[in-house]
């Protein structure tokens, strides 16, 4: 878990935080990355799955209600960071991540 002297860290340099609320939920624990801590400071958030042995969670919409539900973010910063902040993440918004002519 970061510290507040990292968060404003990332805060400061523009660093995007990759929440995956899809792990905690599969193993079952109460803590949650601060994600509407870190929104508030400023910190672009992303979301993702995390797909992987210890994780078998691959819906992206369950994600975002994870997110809404255990992280405290809205819906529409969930669907931003399920989409244009994952993009931004990756260095792939100039193509994808958000609806816009000539994107995928």
């Amino acid at each position: 878990m970061s510290n507040d002297k990292g968060l404003k860290q990332m805060a400061k340099k523009g660093t995007i935080g990759v929440m995956l609320p899809g792990t905690p939920f599969s193993l079952m624990m109460k803590d949650y990355a601060p994600a509407r801590k870190m929104i508030d400071m400023g910190i672009p958030v992303a979301l993702a799955t995390d797909l992987n042995p210890n994780c078998w969670v691959e819906n992206m919409q369950f994600i975002i209600q994870l997110a809404c539900f255990n992280m405290k973010i809205t819906p529409a910063e969930a669907i931003c960071a399920a989409t244009f902040n994952a993009a931004c993440a990756i260095g792939k918004n100039d193509s994808i991540g958000s609806l816009e002519k000539g994107k995928q």
